[in-house]
C-alpha cells in the first residue's frame, strides 16, 4: 500500500502532509477566535432602553416614559419616537444623559405632525 502512495506522490507531485504545521495553524486560529470572543463580550456592553408607558395626550402630543440601563461612567443618547397607525414616525427627539447613574427613568413629551397611536424609546447609544 505504501508503494502505491509513493508512486502516486511521484506521479502527481504530492508531498507528505505536515500534521504539526496544521495543528499549530488550527490552534492559532482557535486562540485568535477565543480572544476576539472575550473582547466582544467585555467591550460589547451596550446601553439598553425599555418603554415603560406612553400616553396620547392630544392629536399632536404624546408622552413617553422609559428606563435606561448603562455603565455609570458612560454618556448616552436615546432616540424617542411617536408612531402613527401604519408605523410611520410622526414625532422624534434625541435625549442625552450624562455619566453618573447606571439606571434612570425619564418622561419625554413629543409634539407630533399627525395623530399618534403610540410612543416608544427606539434605541440608545454611547456618545
Amino acid at each position: 500500500m505504501k508503494e502505491n502512495l509513493d508512486l502516486i506522490s511521484q506521479r502527481y507531485g504530492r508531498k507528505p502532509s505536515n500534521r504539526k504545521a496544521l495543528v499549530i495553524a488550527g490552534s492559532t486560529l482557535v486562540g485568535i477566535f477565543l480572544i476576539w470572543a472575550i473582547w466582544v463580550a467585555i467591550a460589547g456592553v451596550q446601553p439598553t432602553a425599555k418603554t415603560v408607558a406612553y400616553e396620547v395626550k392630544a392629536n399632536n402630543q404624546v408622552t413617553i416614559t422609559f428606563a435606561v440601563t448603562k455603565p455609570k461612567e458612560s454618556i448616552v443618547s436615546c432616540a424617542v419616537q411617536a408612531l402613527k397607525q401604519d408605523y410611520g414616525i410622526v414625532g422624534y427627539t434625541e435625549v442625552h444623559y450624562p455619566a453618573g447613574s447606571d439606571y434612570l427613568t425619564d418622561t419625554v413629551t413629543l409634539t407630533t405632525t399627525e395623530p399618534a397611536v403610540t410612543g416608544l424609546v427606539d434605541h440608545c447609544w454611547f456618545d
